[in-house]
């Protein structure tokens, strides 16, 4: 798109040095939406473009895409109470923890749990669901898988179904998406990187060792989609809950999510979105570690969506997570001005 000179120019740099070997990525203004896919699926030299169309592994949007998106229809619908406390499902857990803590990152569960990566599916859930709670807890977000790992359970207690289940009927099937939990057929996916403690390249198999354990159950990880199910989603949130023929929630639910939902109401964080402020708007946003992004301005209906396989060859986590800031904020900059000029 001509309005984000700077936003595209930064992502064709981080792939020209390294950061990823190819991208897919999406700008929204309005009902415009304009996809550009550049790269390769590996940085092989002999390696396939990337095509529009391909699975990627969304890893952590997955919180945002599934779980998130779920409740906020459960709860205008009255049909889960944030404030439930949590001993409801799991009878071992901390008495003070409620649903609202688990989905805004401040249950303080925090903890070493051994051979987690060796555990079946319910002793998993259980050792999640009994760590301790620390000073954290109630008054500060600290980002975890383990809130939307026994959100996606309690889901699933609720309505005898797993998470999976209740994202195809009540999101993908009436929008029409794509997007699915693995597997998906390799050569349909881009590749998300080389697991050394799989010994094999992952290509349509979830990367997220809890979501390889609880594959359909997962709330936090696990689900794959493509670009145009990226975009359909994120105009599910644009059009105020509903798109088309749709009618998802409210739009006095869908803009409620522009307030904090945190137990204190000043923790900075959303219904499982996190909050960017610039200037007096509020961008609502979420990251995966595979190298996916996504930014929405519910009020100005600016997005971007912007899926890469960074760890396909760029390991280094807390240097990826500068660039990916720098990155964000350029293109909110971008887009406040696109509003004020």
């Amino acid at each position: 798109m001509e309005k984000y000179p700077k936003t595209m120019g930064k992502i064709q740099e981080f792939m020209n040095n390294g950061v990823y070997p190819g991208f897919s990525v999406a700008f929204i203004e309005g009902e415009e939406v304009e996809k550009i896919v550049e790269g390769t699926l590996t940085k092989e030299s002999d390696a396939n473009l990337v095509e529009d169309g391909l699975f990627y592994d969304l890893a952590s949007v997955t919180k945002a895409f599934v779980t998130s998106t779920l409740l906020v229809q459960m709860v205008e619908k009255q049909e889960m109470n944030l404030d439930e406390q949590i001993i409801k499902w799991f009878p071992n857990a901390d008495t003070r923890v409620t649903l609202r803590h688990l989905i805004t990152h401040t249950s303080g569960l925090w903890g070493y749990i051994e051979n987690r990566n060796e555990l079946a599916p319910d002793a998993l859930i259980e050792a999640l669901a009994t760590l301790p709670v620390t000073e954290t807890f109630h008054h500060t977000v600290k980002y975890t898988d383990t809130g939307f790992v026994l959100a996606g359970i309690i889901l699933e207690k609720e309505f005898g179904k797993p998470i999976a289940d209740l994202f195809d009927e009540r999101i993908a099937r009436p929008l029409k998406l794509t997007a699915t939990y693995g597997s998906v057929p390799s050569e349909g996916c881009v590749p998300t990187a080389f697991e050394e403690r799989r010994g094999r390249l992952l290509q349509g198999e979830v990367h997220d060792p809890k979501a390889s354990i609880l594959q359909r159950r997962c709330g936090s990880a696990g689900l794959f989609a493509t670009l145009d199910d990226c975009i359909t989603l994120v105009q599910l949130y644009l059009h105020d809950g509903t798109l088309r023929d749709f009618e998802y929630c409210s739009a006095e639910m869908m803009q409620s999510l522009l307030k904090d939902w945190t137990p204190t109401r000043q923790a900075g964080r959303s219904l499982g979105w996190d909050m960017d402020r610039v200037g007096e708007q509020i961008w609502l946003r979420h990251t995966g570690f595979t190298g996916t992004t996504v930014l929405m301005n519910l009020t100005t209906k600016q997005a971007m969506i912007l899926l890469t396989n960074r760890i396909y060859q760029y390991e280094d986590t807390p240097s990826y997570n500068q660039l990916r800031e720098e990155l964000i904020q350029l293109y909110e900059q971008e887009a406040f001005h696109n509003m004020t000029s």
